[in-house]
């Protein structure tokens, strides 16, 4: 007799299951992304949908640990963002997409207050959205696909799902170095940054998710799996990395980062990135992290939240996707030509509570 139970076939205690497929394997939840030809994409409804249902089973004493994977064979990606192509209808539309951005962040808030081992197999792209349901979980598995990324600023948004709790808390500044850049890292590399707490071959990733969803100790299963990094470009980098990302303004970080591009090639690829994103996202990044230091995860969304909200009355995050996903026409014509003609004023006012911005989470 299988273990198996199909937890989809009871939808209404879910919502909509859309893109989500959730299964009941013995004491453990298998959630699968089914949206491959999206790269498996963050939808409203998917957000939503896992948002109930680990309001049920953190309390359900019969569920020990959740394993949240990929259901793709072409490896490419666990989960690449929120479903930017809809925030671009919704701005067609003169619908912004404000309710997505709220019921995300607080699936993230939910994710890290789950008390059970969560348990994500990163195995290709995790980027954006994908990192918030993953990111804040207890254990994130990488695999030679893994690639990651918050490249947010590029498309001119900030570098959300939490971000601003997470990335400063990375050690030798690594956080701020990636939320600034946007840079694409490797599995060695998310080790080195505590991004993936383990490693397992790609080869052996279904064999592990089996293993996870049948076994009573998720814990057994984890402890012969690799946690150190081999050599990476995070480590060979780490004393510059600190060094630019100790500057107190982004103009300095700027300079000293087009000073380490010269003779670094990790560096200049990071400074093409930086040049070629929004400057206003730029500088609205830099002030987030610098803050999310000091403040708790739920201080952090609802900052984020704030600024969204302001972000989705603009152009640039519009204009960011038409230019990199729908027109795909380089480069994006920005309301903000550099970082210098970026009012300080300005970047002051975003960070103001904005009306009917508030974010509430469950007590």
């Amino acid at each position: 007799m299988s273990r198996s139970t199909v937890v989809s076939e009871i939808p209404a205690q879910f919502g909509a299951l859309a893109d989500l497929a959730f299964t009941r394997v013995a004491n453990a939840i298998d959630v699968r992304l089914t949206r491959p030809k999206a790269l498996n994409a963050l939808t409203h409804g998917m957000a939503l949908a896992l948002l109930e249902g680990l309001r049920v089973w953190v309390d359900d004493e019969s569920v020990s640990h959740l394993v949240i994977s990929a259901d793709t064979g072409d490896k490419r990606a666990f989960c690449a963002g929120g479903d930017i192509r809809d925030l671009y209808a919704g701005f067609r539309a003169g619908t912004p997409r404000y309710s997505f951005f709220r019921d995300e962040y607080r699936l993230n808030e939910a994710i890290a207050s789950f008390h059970k081992p969560y348990i994500a197999l990163i195995d290709g792209m995790v980027m954006g959205g994908g990192a918030g349901i993953s990111m804040h979980g207890s254990h994130r598995i990488v695999t030679e696909n893994t690639k990651f990324a918050m490249p947010e600023v590029g498309i001119g948004l900030i570098p959300d799902v939490g971000g601003s709790y997470i990335l400063p808390r990375l050690p030798s500044q690594f956080g701020l170095f990636l939320g600034i850049t946007g840079t694409v890292i490797g599995p060695e590399e998310c080790l080195e940054a505590g991004i993936g707490t383990h490693f397992c071959a790609a080869a052996n990733i279904e064999t592990l998710r089996l293993e996870l969803l049948n076994a009573p100790n998720s814990e057994h299963c984890l402890k012969r799996l690799r946690v150190k990094p081999n050599p990476n470009l995070l480590h060979e980098n780490a004393d510059d990395i600190v060094h630019v990302f100790s500057e107190q303004t982004l103009a300095a970080v700027f300079q000293a980062m087009s000073e380490k591009a010269q003779n670094n090639p990790f560096f200049a690829s990071a400074t093409k990135r930086m040049d070629a994103a929004s400057p206003l996202s730029l500088c609205l990044a830099f002030e987030q992290l610098r803050r999310g230091a000091t403040l708790s995860l739920r201080q952090c969304l609802s900052m984020e939240y704030q600024l969204v909200c302001r972000i989705l009355a603009g152009p640039d995050l519009y204009e960011g996707i038409r230019a990199a996903i729908i027109d795909r026409s380089f480069p994006p014509r920005w309301q903000h030509n550099s970082i210098e003609t970026v009012d300080s004023a300005m970047i002051a006012s975003f960070f103001n509570p904005a009306p009917d911005c508030d974010l509430v989470f469950e007590p």
